[in-house]
């Protein structure tokens, strides 16, 4: 199983050997994926919620005192990422911070502090697989007869959900299912009855919507109940089968 605190030091460990100059943050979006202007607030987002989780689970989940506040010292460094007020650091400003090799060193120590306690959900290799399946949709999306604004909404819905699934481990499954609920609305919103190669391309993206639940359903329990293709989505399935006109998946 991964942590919040092995999550987290994997993403910093990727940025140590980024150019001194660099922005930190712009390093990182670049990193996991994340485009526009939005980027680097994206990716502060991705920092400050594995911190927060890492607050809230040191505060929960370790019963040891001496534990506890040992934790509580490991995560000093990384408190004023959750204030902004290291937003602006080039790499350079930043391993002199929470970037040093000490910092990573300390994630590895919270992490087996943490393990048996405080377990994340971990994807298996087929996420990062369907994440390249997303990617190369992109391509044939731009190709829909559709308006552009139409068009618009599907491609940032598809590269969403391609960074997520890329970094599953460290988003999560709540925040990937949020993503392919929204990939479907945009779906639902924008896309009307089609033809020719249209209907073939908005078949195949609706199949790797699908595809994403039933990996969340694998990998979570929890989501079992709240994730149903089948029982719970019959709109869904009239979609890929009415107007897509491909078959619904098997009973």
């Amino acid at each position: 199983m991964t942590t919040a605190a092995f999550e987290l030091s994997q993403l910093l460990s990727a940025m140590y050997d980024t150019p001194k100059d660099a922005n930190f943050l712009d390093s990182l979006a670049d990193h996991l994926g994340f485009d526009g202007p939005g980027k680097k607030i994206e990716a502060l987002a991705t920092l400050q919620n594995l911190i927060l989780l890492l607050n809230h689970q040191v505060e929960s989940c370790l019963d040891n005192e001496e534990s506890a506040k040992l934790a509580v010292r490991l995560l000093k460094p990384f408190q004023p990422i959750i204030n902004f007020s290291q937003l602006n650091h080039n790499i350079s400003e930043a391993r002199k911070n929470y970037l040093g090799p000490e910092c990573i060193v300390n994630l590895n120590r919270l992490h087996s502090l943490l393990s048996g306690h405080a377990d994340l959900i971990q994807f298996p290799k087929g996420a990062r697989e369907l994440a390249a399946k997303f990617a190369a949709s992109k391509a044939e999306i731009n190709t829909l007869d559709l308006p552009e604004d139409a068009k618009r909404a599907l491609l940032e819905r598809v590269s969403q959900i391609s960074t997520l699934l890329e970094n599953a481990n460290t988003f999560g499954p709540a925040r990937i299912k949020r993503e392919l609920e929204a990939l479907l609305g945009a779906i639902f919103v924008n896309v009307s009855e089609t033809k020719g190669p249209t209907k073939d391309i908005v078949a195949k993206v609706l199949i790797l919507a699908m595809g994403g639940l039933t990996l969340l359903q694998e990998v979570d329990e929890s989501m079992q109940s709240a994730i149903s293709i089948k029982s719970n989505m019959p709109e869904f399935i009239d979609v890929v089968h009415g107007v897509v006109g491909h078959e619904a998946p098997p009973e």
